[in-house]
């Protein structure tokens, strides 16, 4: 914050709340294994739901709608059941969520 004085601009000092470092936040020592961790369930998610387009095998060209309602079928599967991936992966991990305050 900032006021003005006699002399000019003046800088107040504000305290900030402390922040912990990113390895105490993830669980110490073991942050580059949960950071693996993370990246590895994010590919995952990504793999499984491409793969669910091509799942199906068919003698239908792809725009055929009975191709195309399959497909959007395993899609609807696979994203619903990714907030239980995500979920298990906030337990598995230990990371909690909380808005980030600046």
């Amino acid at each position: 914050m900032a006021a003005l004085g006699g002399d000019g601009l003046r800088l107040l000092s504000v305290p900030r709340p402390e922040r912990q470092p990113e390895s105490a936040a993830l669980g110490g020592p073991g942050a580059g294994l949960c950071c693996w961790v993370s990246v590895f369930s994010c590919l995952s998610l990504a793999c499984s739901y491409v793969g669910s387009l091509y799942v199906w095998k068919s003698e239908l060209p792809r725009d055929h709608p009975a191709v195309i309602k399959r497909r959007f079928t395993s899609v609807l599967v696979v994203s619903s059941l990714s907030p239980l991936c995500v979920l298990l992966w906030r337990e598995l991990t230990g990371i909690q969520a909380h808005p980030c305050s600046a």
